[in-house]
């Protein structure tokens, strides 16, 4: 218990200097999110060769679709 009450200690006291902890979210104007979702719109290329194209999985792809 002492490990998890440290832990949320140091959180919270990170929370008050105005830190924000975790990863930062992808922008829908970021090129390569725009890019993904033309190439996805336009049907003429199979989704394996957007991936290869973009350099990305085909997770990343679905999920900047979702975007």
């Amino acid at each position: 218990m002492l490990i998890i009450e440290k832990a949320k200690a140091g959180l919270s006291t990170a929370r008050s200097r105005g830190t924000v902890g975790g990863r930062k979210p992808v922008l829908v104007e970021d090129p390569k999110v725009r890019m993904a979702k033309n190439l996805h719109a336009d049907k003429s290329m199979k989704i394996e060769d957007i991936c290869e194209n973009l350099q990305i999985s085909k997770a990343t792809l679905y999920r900047y679709v979702a975007l």
